[in-house]
């Protein structure tokens, strides 16, 4: 439990690291072969030191970036590359601080994307910064600052490859609960305060945490199993997917299932095949080591997305007189909470329970005391978020 395992291949999945229930550390390498039904364990000449609850992610066929963990707290980078099926350290100019519990996977080819976990768990500071890591210059960037609209810090969240340049993330545990909130990643968003955007999913899946997810097709991510609230923090044996098309989590129900487990981990191994391993099993107070393949022919129907996102949009016109006017079009009546941001990410004005209707809606603002630049205005309608960009000129 504690390890970390992704796809090297097709038909392969790399494992690193971890614990066991009493406590030892691990610092070995293993590899899944699904034609031959059989772990390997890889003697490689050189290796990341032992640690638990780090990161790991294919960042390219054939090669997979591991980064952080414990114990002590670790920010480093290291490569595995399938053609010398050896462990290489790189040395990045930039790279996140040091942490454990964090989420990464894969962004696009050569790229792989960081966030959140903690920075030190006596004093539960979490992260909520987010990074990403390019092969081709082998240098992380600073791609998200504390300000911006974001996920809140925690420990244990699940992210996946929805497509190119674009990622999933949910769940994860902060210091008070589990948490259930479920949020894209864009990097093709040139404007840094607007590539995370939050989603409210017509069905929700559970809180969830310590949790495993994967992409198992283009805009299509499943998890499996974690420590969830209905059943006071005790693991679950439950299958969610979520489907961008459809904007929702829906529960996935096969005739044979894993038994209930958190801390393991799921990847996808090849086209439809999903690989579980591991976990911390609670009754009985034991590490597993069983594996399983879930086979997926089709994912069933859900509910069909009726929101109508090209009704949905912010218009932002400067008028004479040193105001802005934000225009926008709902669907239906309700009430809206309106906030306008600064590229330094201050906060320059809001306005709270303001009733709309349907149709289109016109908020007249004075802006005659704000400088020139780039502005982002947010509006909150229910459970959908609106936001758009707009240049002040005086």
């Amino acid at each position: 439990m504690h390890f970390t395992m992704t796809q090297l291949t097709e038909g392969k999945v790399i494992l690193f690291g971890g614990t066991d229930w009493i406590g030892k550390i691990y610092d070995d390498t293993w590899i899944y072969e699904l034609d031959k039904n059989t772990w390997t364990k890889l003697n490689t000449p050189t290796h990341p030191s032992k640690r638990f609850d780090h990161g790991m992610a294919q960042i390219a066929d054939g090669k997979v970036l591991l980064f952080g963990g414990e114990i002590p707290y670790f920010g480093d980078t290291w490569l595995f590359d399938i053609k010398t099926m050896n462990w290489t350290e790189l040395h990045p100019n930039s790279c996140p601080y040091r942490r454990s519990e964090f989420a990464m996977t894969q962004l696009a080819e050569n790229q792989a994307v960081l966030f959140g976990g903690i920075w030190d768990s006596t004093s539960g500071l979490f992260a909520v910064d987010t990074w990403v890591f390019n092969l081709k210059d082998t240098n992380w960037d600073f791609h998200i600052e504390y300000w911006v609209y974001n996920p809140d810090g925690r420990e244990y969240p699940m992210m996946a490859l929805l497509d190119n340049s674009r990622a999933l993330l949910f769940g994860g545990w902060n210091a008070d609960s589990l948490l259930d909130d479920t949020w894209i990643y864009d990097d093709n968003q040139k404007l840094k305060s607007l590539k995370w955007k939050q989603i409210f999913p017509k069905i929700k899946a559970n809180p969830i945490g310590q949790s495993s997810m994967t992409q198992i097709d283009k805009n299509i991510v499943l998890w499996f199993g974690g420590l969830d609230n209905r059943r006071d923090s005790m693991a679950i044996n439950e299958t969610w997917f979520f489907r961008l098309r459809d904007t929702t989590w829906n529960q996935l129900y096969t005739a044979i299932m894993p038994p209930a487990r958190s801390l393991h981990r799921i990847t996808k191994i090849s086209d439809n095949k999903v690989l579980l391993f591991g976990g911390d099993y609670y009754i009985g107070n034991k590490a597993l080591n069983d594996t399983w393949l879930l086979t997926i022919d089709s994912i069933p129907s859900s509910v069909e997305n009726t929101l109508n996102e090209d009704k949905n949009n912010i218009e932002v016109i400067q008028s004479s007189g040193d105001e802005i006017i934000v225009k926008y079009n709902l669907l239906s009546p309700g009430t809206i909470s309106l906030k306008i941001f600064d590229i330094h990410g201050c906060e320059v004005y809001r306005k709270e329970n303001q009733l709309a209707i349907e149709g289109e809606n016109r908020e007249i603002i004075p802006f005659d005391n704000q400088p020139e630049g780039v502005y982002i205005v947010f509006i909150v309608i229910g459970n959908n978020i609106l936001y758009g960009k707009f240049v002040y000129i005086r």
